[in-house]
């Protein structure tokens, strides 16, 4: 545990408005505490109360800030101490948990009535409604218990031996996915060559970056002599500012950390990516020195014609815009991932090495979430540069 308790003392059962209790005295390393505990109806409940009390204490299973509510534990948990560390898609998965399902249901009980059933029933529940919205419930769940049973709010660990149903069954799993085919990638990345996503498109299909770090490329992530890129940033929302603190226009467009640190990494660029970005920089410095005054030289490989940085919904217009336009199937940037995490499984390559060179922390994530299974039942000879020509 976080904290220290250094001495504690238990007073005798006393009559507060018709009722019994009795205070536990604690001086912990920094502070000293005094907790009333109960308004018991009649001193026998109060005695039982004293003797498990005192028992806790000498078993070091006390909780000192028991009294807090679920509600006021939760919000504390999540403003103060996650929300600084976690990314903005990330925080606001966390607070769709905690402020939908968790305080709604728990949040007038106290954090020392709090118990492993009340868990069980609230992840059991939101299972029933979404497996993937239990998983995230599982994860919140997880890490604020042990955070508090560090910290004092609850006195055991109400995490250890809890049987969690698997949150997203792997047939519904593979249901939710979807990889292209060699051919109908190689049709879409030909249909997309003279569209505004076209680089775009090759970092996701053939690359597996995520959308906003294809947005936050730039030319100096490029290593020209060995043809490797670099995946340092994104750009997204910065979960810590509000949206009074920036300009509307570049809320979105925020230079924000990785998802995670296996995100940081360096990669080998395909022959014709590579050989697009060259075009793409060859664009970029005849905009740069026709429209000089207004030019806004922030070396971001996927920017305007000024130079501004694009947003993660402008990558998800286009995208929407050219499927129309050219009267394709629907696929989002998700899938261009996948696609890419298939195909090169299906060439061969170890699911350990797929896995780092998307930015995942573990390789059993990376096959229940990024591979179509139906798709790569055959061995396959991968040449980039040569399937997509």
């Amino acid at each position: 545990m976080n904290y220290i308790i250094l001495d504690w003392t238990v007073s005798d059962i006393c009559r507060r408005k018709e009722k019994f209790c009795f205070f536990v005295f604690l001086t912990l390393w920094d502070k000293e505490i005094s907790r009333q505990i109960g308004r018991f109806d009649s001193v026998e409940q109060a005695e039982d109360a004293k003797a498990a009390a005192i028992e806790e204490l000498q078993q070091k299973n006390f909780a000192v800030y028991g009294d807090t509510s679920v509600k006021e534990f939760y919000r504390y948990w999540l403003e103060e101490v996650k929300k600084p560390d976690l990314a903005y898609q990330s925080y606001y998965a966390y607070r769709n948990c905690v402020c939908r399902y968790i305080i709604p249901q728990y949040g007038r009980l106290k954090m020392e009535n709090l118990m492993k059933v009340h868990i069980l029933n609230m992840y059991q529940k939101v299972y029933k409604y979404s497996p993937a919205v239990a998983k995230n419930l599982k994860t919140v769940l997880s890490t604020s218990i042990k955070y508090a049973e560090r910290n004092g709010y609850i006195g055991y660990d109400l995490i250890t031996g809890l049987k969690w149903k698997k949150a997203i069954p792997r047939a519904l799993n593979i249901q939710n996915k979807k990889a292209l085919t060699i051919e109908e990638l190689k049709e879409f990345v030909a249909a997309a060559k003279e569209s505004d996503i076209y680089l775009p498109v090759l970092f996701a299909a053939l690359m597996g970056l995520r959308r906003n770090e294809i947005i936050g490329l730039k030319y100096s992530d490029v290593d020209f002599v060995k043809r490797q890129i670099t995946i340092r940033r994104q750009l997204g929302v910065d979960s810590k500012r509000s949206k009074g603190d920036l300009p509307a226009k570049e809320y979105t467009k925020q230079e924000v950390n990785l998802k995670t640190p296996a995100s940081f990494r360096r990669l080998e660029l395909p022959d014709i990516v590579f050989e697009t970005i060259l075009e793409e920089r060859t664009k970029y410095e005849k905009q740069r020195s026709r429209k000089r005054k207004y030019f806004q030289d922030s070396d971001y490989i996927c920017c305007s014609s000024y130079g501004r940085p694009r947003s993660g919904g402008y990558l998800w217009k286009k995208l929407d815009k050219f499927l129309q336009e050219k009267n394709l199937e629907r696929i989002t940037w998700r899938n261009l991932r996948t696609t890419y995490t298939t195909v090169i499984l299906k060439a061969g390559y170890s699911l350990a090495a797929v896995s780092r060179t998307l930015g995942h922390t573990n390789k059993e994530f990376t096959a229940d979430t990024y591979v179509v299974l139906p798709h790569i039942t055959e061995g396959y000879v991968l040449n980039v540069d040569e399937w997509i020509k």
